[in-house]
């Protein structure tokens, strides 16, 4: 991310192959904002997890910026339908984990549309589960631990998750592939 004022260093990760069936990539933001910014995200068809451990994000009303829930420690980004706009300023410090199309699951075990176009804190969801996880990235001694940290709790849910059935699997993996246009009655049949 550039501005003329401001920079941002973006680093991504790629998963093991044991995650790599639900999460495209681990990702990283760090910076310094000296003025507010406003940062607009446009709908494409990610789901998001993210952890911030830094100065608290904005999220602005969709039909008055001057709106705003205060987001501070993580949060889930569901599939938006509309662009969301956040409004930034101070030390950005965020790690994140971007995941596939059908991929929550493993994690949340809750269905997927109770995130559509919503952002909800993960709190209400893991409880004090992620207030330790995120205690223990804030201590890690540098973004290499952060990520091994990450990667291993996605590892410890997805292990603990009931896995979906044969047909569901199949279904992920054919709309994945981008082979073929997934057309909704092949991947019934």
């Amino acid at each position: 991310m550039y501005h003329p004022r401001f920079v941002l260093s973006h680093c991504l990760r790629p998963v093991s192959s044991v995650l790599a069936p639900h999460v495209e990539y681990l990702w990283m933001v760090r910076g310094y904002l000296p003025a507010r910014w406003r940062n607009m995200i446009l709908p494409d068809g990610a789901m998001e997890l993210i952890i911030n451990l830094g100065d608290p994000q904005k999220l602005c009303a969709r039909n008055d910026l001057t709106k705003q829930t205060v987001f501070r420690h993580s949060w889930i980004s569901g599939e938006r339908l509309s662009p969301i706009v956040i409004d930034e300023i101070g030390y950005v410090h965020l790690i994140g984990v971007r995941l596939r199309a059908g991929g929550a699951w493993p994690f949340l075990g809750i269905p997927l549309s109770e995130f559509t176009d919503q952002v909800v804190e993960l709190e209400t969801i893991f409880g004090r589960e992620i207030e330790h996880l995120r205690d223990q990235l804030s201590e890690a001694p540098d973004d290499k631990s952060r990520f091994d940290l990450l990667e291993a709790w996605l590892v410890r849910r997805a292990r603990a998750r009931t896995r979906p059935t044969r047909s569901v699997s199949h279904a992920l993996r054919v709309i994945q592939s981008g082979l073929d246009a997934a057309r909704i009655g092949k991947v019934t049949e």
